[in-house]
């Protein structure tokens, strides 16, 4: 009885010492396939990673500034410069008020709203001026315009455009200089009584060409400049305008 106990235990020992080395040797088998798989599957998954992060990033670990690749409304942004004609219209005091001149400058853009209308709005810096007989009073502005746009048909290479819309004006200060000769009593307008705030009616044509822009507007305004006064602020001006990022767009970097 011993002896067949003996017998079974040996057998036993046997096949399990057949099982492992089977498995050993099935593991040694599999070891260099898997060795060779792990640099082509770490090519597959890491080097498109390693590619893109070369691309975005630069020696610093900073993200790269990359003109070409601006959101598509940085096309239609514009730095725009002029100049311009004021006056006063529609005053009950005064009949020899005179045109002065000026200049502005700020940036714009447009959005494109449905085909072909466009919505214009940007802010600028604007001195304007009007002369009441040998007195010149100067202003000096914060104006935001709302300009809705219609294209027409296109003329000599250029993209003609009819304006009308809104701007508001702000004024940050104004100033009075030279002589003023009272006539029959009339008040005498003093810079320190303008009004800070006004907006108007606006309207005009404008032409693209590539990356320049040209544009010719008018403007009156809807509130009295002084309480005693019902004269109102009306300007004509002349805008040259310039795509700065436009000519970013192909280019490779």
């Amino acid at each position: 009885m011993y002896s067949i106990k003996i017998r079974h235990y040996t057998f036993l020992i046997a096949a399990i010492k057949l099982i492992c080395s089977i498995s050993a040797k099935a593991q040694s088998d599999s070891i260099p396939s898997m060795q060779d798989s792990i640099p082509s599957i770490t090519e597959q998954v890491l080097n498109p990673i390693q590619q893109k992060t070369e691309t975005v990033l630069n020696g610093n670990g900073k993200k790269k500034f990359q003109l070409n690749n601006l959101p598509y409304i940085m096309d239609d942004l514009m730095f725009i410069g002029g100049l311009n004609q004021s006056t006063l219209a529609y005053s009950i005091e005064h009949r020899d008020i005179d045109y002065g001149g000026g200049f502005h400058i700020g940036a714009e853009a447009y959005l494109p709203i449905v085909e072909k209308a466009f919505m214009h709005f940007g802010v600028s810096y604007a001195m304007r001026s009007f002369s009441i007989s040998d007195r010149r009073y100067m202003m000096h502005n914060l104006e935001f315009p709302l300009i809705f746009a219609y294209e027409l048909p296109e003329f000599r290479r250029f993209d003609w455009r009819f304006l009308i819309g809104f701007q508001v004006n702000g004024n940050i200060n104004s100033t009075e200089r030279g002589n003023f000769e009272s006539i029959n009593g009339n008040y005498r307008y003093r810079a320190d009584e303008f009004r800070t705030f006004d907006f108007g009616l606006t309207a005009g044509l404008s032409g693209e060409y590539r990356d320049f822009y040209l544009r010719f507007r008018t403007y009156f305004g809807s509130l009295s400049l002084i309480d005693e006064d019902s004269a109102t602020t009306a300007f004509f001006q002349i805008d040259f305008g310039y795509f700065i990022f436009r000519k970013f767009r192909n280019l490779n970097f």
